[in-house]
């Protein structure tokens, strides 16, 4: 959605660490702070929080994945796992 973004060897682990932090505050009631991830992902806490604002913002505040977008990035990072196979449940039933 954005070109801008380059993600590299070097940005890699934030957008990771980034991902990781807005997606257990919106799935989850209780989760660590954000100096607790910082700390696990390698980051000082005023990146992470920096990180997290501008991510929330380039998303609009949109955190919900339609079911096609999320297949569509699936079959893009497929291939980077080996093509582990898909856990059984009632998602995938």
């Amino acid at each position: 959605r954005n070109p801008i973004i380059v993600v590299s060897a070097l940005s890699c682990h934030r957008l990771m660490i980034t991902s990781l932090v807005l997606a257990a505050k919106f799935q989850d009631d209780v989760f660590y702070g954000n100096r607790f991830y910082a700390k696990a992902g390698g980051l000082v806490l005023k990146e992470l929080n920096m990180l997290e604002q501008r991510m929330l913002q380039l998303l609009d505040y949109r955190l919900v994945v339609s079911d096609e977008d999320f297949k569509v990035y699936r079959a893009i990072m497929s291939p980077a796992t080996g093509n582990l196979e898909q856990p059984k449940g009632p998602a995938s039933a």
